[in-house]
């Protein structure tokens, strides 16, 4: 198994780190997906996430 680490910080990076994740993390057989916001924005990011 692979561990990936997804790294963003504002919001236009976690739009487009979207799909990414989400196929890292269906694929649980051979991928470990690591999501890290560096904190930028993280406002933002919060309103984004719900």
């Amino acid at each position: 198994m692979k561990r990936i680490m997804l790294v963003f910080g504002t919001c236009p990076e976690a739009i487009e780190m979207a799909p990414p994740v989400k196929a890292f993390q269906r694929d649980r057989e051979h991928f470990k997906a690591i999501v890290r916001v560096t904190g930028e924005l993280r406002q933002m990011l919060d309103s984004a996430g719900s």
